[in-house]
């Protein structure tokens, strides 16, 4: 017990020694010690702190946007240089660019080229060859029909017959020299139509458009070099860049009258000079943050597209012209016996076939050429006061490079239809197969990023629905137990109310008691 009695005296003693000496102590050091926290880091210290932090996250997120900006340029660049090829392998098939046969040295359309190989002479002849007796067949049984129809309302005498024949096998003659003429004549037609709407040569699909990408792009850092060495800001640049350019107009009036896309700083990527998918050719005249990545992608798609549906129609265009070539001696041999009713069938099919796909070749050079002048910087569609016209001005612009892409592909089968009904509707087929096997490819190729959305969204549905369900089930069960009903186990203890009259009190009283019971549960809850 007293051992007990001095350790509580001593205990005391240690906590008056805590509470008269040591907490001071403890308290006066640990103000201290904040205090000149406090001051240290409100004072110099504090400010150095805060710039270094500030310093930390600038460079951190220039780094990430440089990375991004990079990263979307390596995309752009790689889906216009896609559009680039295909533009190339539609000027092929179209014949506005020329192919070179290294077997005979031959220079042409590719059409023309093919057309005149020997394989396709050789074919030719044997059909003639064919058709010259097929023809003298016919022209037998025009004669015997003719004079057994003699007197008839529908007869043809046999001079007409004769006629007839030897128009035919004048045809013939002249039929593979008709066609390769033909065919000549719209491959001059189509490059004298391609060269009046060329401004020059070397412009692209692609070159055009990550040169739209770049109207505000310039990097208005770039200046001249002081004496000193030292760059000096060249405040001009700002009427070069389409979000600027009203404002720096407002001081200097009539300056920067170049702008647009064949000024003095987009020209070089406009007509080639300079090579686009060259970060380094680029990153000294435009600044990669700044460029248009939206419009410079979907455009690169929608020309992918566009072009992929329109190479369908070229290809077949191509087969069908040297189809119709070769058969065309059998329609020339039956002119004795119809008058030449199926020829001139085949001449209008032909024509047809031979101009189909030229009603789209030249309004995708008459769409290249307006949006030249969309986008050169002479047309203003708003006055660009505020930023609300200069945004209503780019979206007026990009509604017409848009709108304009898509009625490319009508203008072929609307022209050929001109010229023949059926050819027109085959080219429409032959788009229409372009367009869903472009689709298939575009949906292969993006199908690795779109699997990873898919997930997360089928996922985040699955919860959705998941918590939907589990909430509708809570609210029947809250729903249950409000009015009262219970489950089969429970329900089988209460009498029911179709049993008999004399039970129906007991029944209710029974209802009531649940009802209590549950209410009572749910205001526990």
């Amino acid at each position: 017990m007293r051992t007990s009695v001095q350790l509580g005296w001593i205990s005391d003693a240690i906590n008056y020694i805590f509470d008269k000496l040591l907490n001071p102590m403890f308290s006066f050091f640990s103000d201290l010690i904040s205090d000149g926290l406090t001051w240290l880091f409100n004072g110099p210290v504090g400010s150095v702190l805060m710039k270094f932090v500030e310093v930390c996250v600038k460079l951190a997120s220039g780094m990430i946007m440089l990375i991004l900006s990079r990263l979307f340029y390596r995309i752009e660049v790689a889906l216009l240089a896609l559009v680039d090829m295909m533009q190339n392998i539609f000027n092929v098939l179209a014949g506005t660019t020329k192919v070179t046969d290294n077997a005979t040295g031959q220079t042409g359309s590719l059409l023309s080229v093919i057309a005149t190989k020997p394989f396709v002479v050789n074919t030719m002849f044997l059909v003639i060859a064919v058709s010259f007796i097929l023809c003298f067949v016919f022209a037998v049984i025009a004669t015997i029909k003719s004079i057994g129809d003699m007197g008839g309302p529908r007869s043809q005498s046999v001079g007409h017959v004769l006629r007839q024949t030897a128009k035919a096998l004048f045809r013939m003659i002249l039929a593979p020299t008709m066609g390769i003429f033909l065919i000549v004549l719209g491959d001059a037609v189509m490059s004298s139509m391609t060269a009046a709407m060329t401004q020059d040569n070397n412009v692209t699909i692609a070159r055009s458009i990550f040169v739209i990408t770049t109207l505000d792009a310039l990097d208005d850092t770039l200046g001249a070099v002081d004496k000193d060495g030292n760059m000096v800001k060249d405040s001009s640049l700002l009427g070069y860049n389409y979000s600027t350019r009203p404002e720096y107009l407002a001081s200097h009036p009539g300056s920067c009258s170049d702008y647009g896309l064949m000024d003095k700083f987009r020209q070089p990527f406009y007509n080639g000079t300079k090579d686009y998918t060259r970060a380094a050719e680029v990153e000294p005249t435009f600044s990669l943050l700044h460029i248009d990545y939206t419009v410079g992608i979907l455009c690169a798609l929608l020309f992918i597209f566009l072009l992929g549906s329109a190479l369908f129609v070229l290809v077949s265009r191509i087969f069908d012209v040297i189809v119709l070539l070769l058969i065309e001696p059998f329609f020339i041999a039956s002119m004795p016996l119809d008058d030449g009713e199926h020829f001139k069938k085949w001449e209008d099919m032909f024509i047809a076939k031979l101009f189909s796909g030229y009603g789209m070749i030249v309004a995708m050079y008459l769409y290249l050429l307006v949006t030249s002048l969309v986008f050169g910087g002479k047309f203003s569609f708003t006055p660009r006061d505020g930023l609300g016209d200069i945004m209503m001005d780019m979206l007026m612009r990009i509604i017409l490079l848009v709108g304009g892409a898509t009625t490319v592909m009508s203008a072929g089968p609307l022209i050929t239809s001109i010229l023949n009904s059926v050819a027109a509707g085959e080219e429409a087929r032959s788009m229409g197969a372009g367009t869903a096997f472009t689709g298939t490819l575009m949906s292969t190729a993006f199908k690795p990023v779109t699997y990873g959305v898919d997930k997360l969204s089928s996922k985040a549905a699955e919860k959705i629905f998941a918590d939907m369900s589990d909430t509708s089930k809570q609210s029947r069960s809250d729903d249950n137990k409000f009015t009262g009903q219970k489950s089969e186990k429970d329900n089988s203890n209460v009498p029911s109310s179709g049993s008999s009259k004399g039970s129906s009190g007991s029944s209710d009283d029974g209802l009531d008691h649940y009802r209590e019971s549950d209410l009572n549960e749910l205001d526990k809850k």
